[in-house]
């Protein structure tokens, strides 16, 4: 990489993966990385590419209720990024179900609402992804 790369950022020497997992306190920041890539050829030859990764703050919970056998949770979210809900009974070694399908936030608050099996205690994790 070209200049200096954010915090734990680093390319694969072999397979050229750019690998990047943002800590809370980078984000939200737009972070331009260069990549040089250059041959070992005679003479070299070489390219840079530019790219702009969006860091975006975590989703945050606004609403958690419980009604008529309905949960309902709503956050804060970006529009035009996709959301998906899971849930597990547990914490410990905790085995995480999406619950619905893959929700398209259109504003920027998005409520979403189940009814889940009666009788079992449920923990939510609300997880914001674009691919």
């Amino acid at each position: 990489m070209d200049g200096v790369p954010p915090s734990g950022a680093s390319i694969g020497s072999s397979s050229g993966l750019f690998n990047w997992t943002p800590t809370t306190n980078q984000g939200p920041a737009n972070y331009n990385i260069t990549v040089r890539v250059t041959d070992n050829g005679s003479p070299q030859l070489s390219d840079t590419e530019t790219f702009t990764i969006a860091v975006l703050k975590l989703p945050r919970v606004s609403t958690v209720q419980f009604s008529n056998s309905i949960v309902t949770l709503a956050w804060e979210s970006y529009p035009g990024r996709r959301y998906k809900i899971e849930t597990t009974s547990g914490l410990e070694n905790p085995v995480w179900t999406q619950v619905g399908s893959d929700i398209f936030a259109t504003g920027t608050t998005q409520v979403f609402s189940y009814s889940p099996t009666p009788g079992q205690q449920r923990f939510y994790r609300i997880i914001s992804f674009d691919f």
